[in-house]
């Protein structure tokens, strides 16, 4: 594996369950399949997805209004593209989630386009669900629409007259547009998703997860019925963990960010081709990950829980029932849901854009920089070694407890990948000189934390050492001829 293959995304595949937050994004580094449509696909994971939610919130007896409102929605998302319509990505970022949860009208859109990809919003409490999922054709569609089918008339008597007249609207409001290959693993954009709704990603983070956490608060006693096997609940607890993991990589591509727009000049309200993210919002979504993705206390799951996630034993080409491990894997799942935002936060792409920034944003203006990213991240996800240890710590007591240990070391591994790839091949030089001094920086705390040894518990005694026999070596081959 050269060193440029490695500062690409670890697919973390365990026990057949992809737990690849961002598959399709990490799909599209590869060739684009012209014409290729994978709605049907996700639309499985979203079905299962609000179908749990109704069952959690008895609101079963909705059912069946809910797969209806599917059911039209991919009707005409499939036919929009026998008319030629392609897929659109950033149409979700017309409203915000207060908008579309309070739409009460199913036929009125509350997506700019039907050929996204949508998801369904679901309110907290039942008894205010509206609506589940926009499924009439947005404005962005009708405008496309009209483009491609209006003739000539009595108002533009000429074809150039009237596609202008048509194409200079691009900057209102609902008309935003992105397709295929908008949504390339390294796209700047962080509106252009497929599977998020509303305006603002982090906003969109935090109502997802807001859902998981009442969705977790008692889901042995909705996700398996008396009869039924406890597999139910090992998939539909992976399932919970998948939307943590997606909607948290949402929220992330703020990072670094910048609003693309295709106005021409000379259009009303033109903007420019890139506006980078605002500093504020950039922080917001570095914060949030920290807070709710990264934190010490971020994944508390019960061991009785855990202890009925049984495996699924029936293998059959009609069924998804079947885990080739039958213990459930819990650390390597929370790694997973983890690895995505951080990954998105430190890759070279992002990176670049963040360095690139303090040149496209004016000198007397605030910016994210690359030290404050790369420091920020690293502070947090070792936030133990900043403080000494306290007294009384066990192997079951630990200092840096399991799940804070795993994460850790997928930091490591991406720092350590930059640092060991040539300066300013993969990411500007200089931000390769900042990767250093963070992990140089972070091996002197680690240290400090091992000087009092003696009050450490085996585990993070072990796990200290090895990340600062790791981060040492990664220094010195840098420089070895």
């Amino acid at each position: 594996q050269s060193l440029g293959e490695a500062l690409l995304p670890v697919d973390y595949q365990v026990s057949g369950v992809n737990m690849n937050a961002d598959h399709e994004l990490q799909s599209s580094i590869g060739p684009l399949r012209a014409g290729h449509c994978n709605c049907a696909e996700g639309i499985a994971h979203e079905m299962c997805m609000g179908m749990a939610m109704l069952d959690a919130t008895g609101s079963i007896e909705r059912q069946d209004e809910f797969i209806g409102q599917f059911i039209r929605y991919v009707v005409t998302h499939e036919v929009g593209h026998t008319m030629g319509l392609r897929h659109n990505f950033k149409g979700s970022s017309w409203k915000s989630v207060e908008q579309i949860l309070g739409n009460k009208d199913e036929h009125a859109p509350t997506c700019g386009s039907v050929m996204d990809y949508n998801t369904p919003l679901f309110a907290a409490n039942p008894e205010d669900q509206n609506i589940f999922v926009s499924s009439a054709a947005g404005p962005y569609d009708l405008w496309a629409i009209e483009y491609g089918y209006r003739t000539t008339d009595d108002e533009f008597s000429s074809e150039e007259e009237l596609r202008t007249s048509i194409t200079s609207r691009c900057a209102e409001p609902g008309l935003a547009y992105a397709t295929d290959e908008d949504t390339m693993f390294f796209a700047p954009d962080p509106l252009v998703n497929r599977w998020d709704t509303a305006s603002c990603p982090i906003e969109f983070a935090k109502q997802r997860l807001a859902m998981v956490k009442q969705l977790q608060a008692n889901i042995e006693g909705w996700a398996v019925k008396e009869g039924e096997s406890y597999n139910e609940l090992r998939k539909t607890f992976d399932l919970l963990l998948f939307e943590i993991g997606r909607a948290s990589s949402f929220a992330a591509r703020y990072v670094g960010g910048q609003y693309v727009s295709r106005d021409h000049k000379g259009d009303p309200d033109a903007r420019d081709p890139f506006v980078i993210v605002s500093v504020e919002k950039q922080r917001e979504s570095l914060n949030f990950l920290i807070e709710k993705i990264y934190a010490v206390d971020a994944f508390n799951i019960s061991p009785e829980l855990l202890n009925k996630l049984a495996a699924g034993r029936w293998g059959h080409w009609d069924t998804d029932s079947f885990d080739s491990m039958i213990d459930y894997p819990i650390h390597d799942r929370i790694a997973a849901a983890q690895y995505w935002s951080l990954f998105h936060l430190l890759n070279p792409a992002t990176i670049g854009r963040v360095y690139d920034a303090e040149a496209k944003v004016p000198s007397d203006e605030d910016a994210l920089t690359v030290p404050e990213l790369m420091g920020k991240v690293a502070e947090a996800i070792w936030s133990e070694v900043a403080d000494a240890p306290g007294s009384g710590l066990t192997n079951r007591k630990p200092y840096i407890n399991s799940i804070r240990r795993n994460l850790q070391r997928r930091h490591l591994e991406v720092m350590i990948n930059v640092v060991l790839s040539d300066p300013g091949r993969v990411m500007p030089a200089d931000a390769h000189a900042i990767a250093r001094m963070t992990l140089k920086k972070l091996s002197s705390r680690i240290g400090e934390a091992l000087e009092v040894k003696a009050k450490l518990d085996d585990f993070s005694h072990a796990h200290l050492d090895e990340s600062k026999a790791r981060i040492d070596k990664a220094l010195e081959a840098e420089f070895s001829l």
